[in-house]
C-alpha cells in the first residue's frame, strides 16, 4: 500500500470514504456474484423482456391519470375523452412500438447489460439489510414498458421498467426501478413469512403493510449504501405514506436494523 493512496484517504471526508468504501465493496461482490452464480443458486436471476402485450393489458386495467398515461397522453385525462381514451391510448402503443422497434430492442438490451454490472452490488446490500434472508424460488421477469407508471405481480415475480428514450434530456434510470420492484420481491416474503404480517396492497382497506414496503424502499433507496444504484436522485414517500414514513425514518436513521424497525411499526414481537 502506497504512501500516496493513504494521503489520499487522509484528505477525503468521512462520508466521501464511506461512499467510495460501499462502492469498492459492492465491485467486489459483483464480480463474486458473476463468478460463482453457477455454484450458488439462491440469487434470481431477471428475464429482461419486452412485451407490448403486457402493456396493453395494464393500460386496460389501471385507472387513467395524467401521470400513468404519461406526457404525450395527457391530453387523454380530459372528460371529454371518457369515451374513447382507452381506444387512442392502444393505438398510440401500437404505433410507437412499431415506429422505434430498433431503439426498445437497443435500450432492452443495453439495460440488460446495466443490470449485470450492477446485480452483485444489489445483492450484496439486500444481504446486509436483510441478513442473508433466502430470495423467493421462481421465475423473474422484468417488461420494459413505454408509460410512465412502472406496476409489478408479487405472486407472478414479474415486474415492469421504463424505456428510455434517447431523445429525452432527462432520462429515466430503469436500473433504480429495477432496484425498487426487486427490493419488494424480497420484502414481501420477510415480512410474511419470518414476522407474520398480512399483506396488502395500496386499494386495501388496511394498506399499513403496504405503505411500510413502499417506505422502506425511500429509505433504502436514500441510505449510503444504494448510492451506486440511485446516482444521487433522491426519493420520496407517496403523500398517503408520510405519516407512516416520517416515524419509520427516525427509528431507521438510528441502526439501520429491519427486524427492529418492523417490531416498532406493527407493535409485535
Amino acid at each position: 500500500m502506497s504512501l500516496g493512496w493513504i494521503s489520499n484517504c487522509a484528505r477525503l471526508s468521512l462520508a466521501q470514504f464511506h461512499k467510495g468504501l460501499f462502492v469498492f465493496c459492492g465491485k467486489i461482490a459483483g464480480y463474486f456474484l458473476k463468478n460463482t452464480r453457477e455454484m450458488n443458486k439462491k440469487y434470481p436471476k431477471i428475464d429482461f423482456s419486452r412485451n407490448k402485450e403486457n402493456d396493453r393489458v395494464v393500460v386496460k386495467a389501471f385507472k387513467f391519470s395524467e401521470r400513468m398515461l404519461g406526457m404525450p397522453l395527457a391530453f387523454l385525462s380530459d372528460k371529454k375523452f371518457d369515451d374513447s381514451r382507452e381506444e387512442l391510448a392502444l393505438a398510440y402503443m401500437d404505433d410507437f412500438y412499431t415506429r422505434h422497434e430498433k431503439e426498445i430492442e437497443a435500450d432492452l438490451q443495453n439495460t440488460k447489460a446495466e443490470w449485470e454490472k450492477i446485480e452483485g452490488y444489489f445483492f450484496a446490500e439486500v444481504d446486509r439489510i436483510f441478513g442473508g434472508y433466502a430470495w423467493p424460488e421462481g421465475n423473474y421477469t422484468g417488461y420494459l414498458s413505454i408509460r410512465s407508471t412502472f406496476p409489478r405481480w408479487i405472486n407472478k415475480k414479474t415486474f415492469t421498467f421504463p424505456f428510455v428514450a434517447s431523445w429525452l434530456s432527462n432520462r429515466r434510470n430503469p436500473i433504480r426501478t429495477i432496484a425498487h420492484e426487486m427490493l419488494h420481491f424480497i420484502t414481501y416474503p420477510y415480512l410474511e413469512e419470518k414476522h407474520g404480517l398480512k399483506s396488502s396492497e395500496s386499494g386495501s382497506e388496511d394498506n399499513s403493510f403496504w405503505k411500510f414496503t413502499e417506505n422502506l424502499n425511500v429509505l433504502i433507496e436514500n441510505s449510503l449504501g444504494w448510492s451506486e444504484i440511485s446516482k444521487g436522485r433522491k426519493s420520496f414517500p407517496y403523500d398517503n405514506c408520510k405519516e407512516q414514513y416520517n416515524k419509520m425514518k427516525e427509528i431507521w436513521d438510528k441502526n439501520q436494523d429491519l427486524d427492529n424497525l418492523v417490531v416498532k411499526i406493527f407493535n409485535h414481537g
